[in-house]
């Protein structure tokens, strides 16, 4: 939906209002995010509509309505914890619905997911934190592969951990639950709608979209998708570059070519 800095096409605009104004579909936007990082975006199309944050972990209604909400057991959430502090420098982020938290500012990715969050972070001893909230997440952050690799390592070799879903980015890993992912948005769509996945759309370009792409009736890559991503879409539209989330709109909602 947004170009590489973050920035909406007007054409994306135009054809995401047509959709939701004029054909009366609804459009959902599934982030990894939390839902403060989710809102900005629906502001700039000019529409609102529920949100499903977290990869999947939980669906927020329009009406602000909390739907599902998974988060991590917290003996899990502490070895995480744990594990990341062994890596020096490595970055760790919690999650407590639209609060994240940090240990300090004075950090790697702090400036970074500051604005992509569109919030500041709130600050505290991991630890004592995980007393009094399960964390939606965990996020480990650096500009160092090697420490990616490292923790990448140490969860899939943990015999508690081993089974837990993970994502990896260029300089990120994060961790969420065993029991969901954006193939988890699907059902939440499902559910809220009272309709069957066959008539849900969903476009992407990530590795964390394939489990979307497995359960929605059409499922569109964009054409900057990886080409792994690529083998599980039924459809590819333009780069997100060239509004190919408008084209897909105007192919499969409006019959336009």
């Amino acid at each position: 939906l947004v170009r590489d800095d973050k920035s909406l096409s007007q054409e994306n605009i135009k054809w995401v209002q047509k959709t939701v104004k004029e054909a009366h579909i609804p459009f959902v936007l599934v982030s990894g995010r939390p839902a403060n990082g989710v809102i900005p975006i629906y502001e700039k199309l000019g529409i609102t509509g529920p949100i499903c944050c977290y990869n999947g972990g939980t669906l927020i209604d329009t009406d602000g309505t909390i739907k599902d909400d998974h988060r991590l057991e917290r003996n899990i959430a502490l070895e995480l914890v744990r594990l990341g502090k062994t890596i020096k420098d490595l970055d760790i982020i919690l999650f407590d619905g639209m609060k994240w938290y940090l240990e300090t500012r004075f950090c790697y990715c702090y400036e970074q997911k500051k604005v992509t969050y569109a919030s500041d972070c709130m600050i505290g001893n991991h630890y004592q934190l995980l007393d009094s909230f399960n964390t939606n997440k965990v996020i480990y952050m650096t500009d160092k592969k090697q420490d990616l690799d490292a923790i990448a390592n140490k969860i899939a070799n943990h015999p508690l951990l081993k089974n837990l879903k993970t994502y990896r980015g260029k300089d990120f890993f994060e961790v969420l639950g065993p029991d969901y992912d954006k193939g988890t948005s699907i059902d939440a769509v499902k559910r809220l709608y009272n309709i069957d996945s066959q008539n849900i759309m969903v476009m992407g370009d990530d590795f964390n979209d394939i489990p979307m792409f497995k359960k929605a009736g059409i499922s569109i890559a964009m054409e900057n998708a990886e080409p792994e991503v690529k083998k599980y879409a039924k459809y590819i539209t333009d780069t997100n570059y060239n509004d190919g989330v408008a084209k897909a709109l105007q192919r499969f909602v409006f019959n336009l070519t």
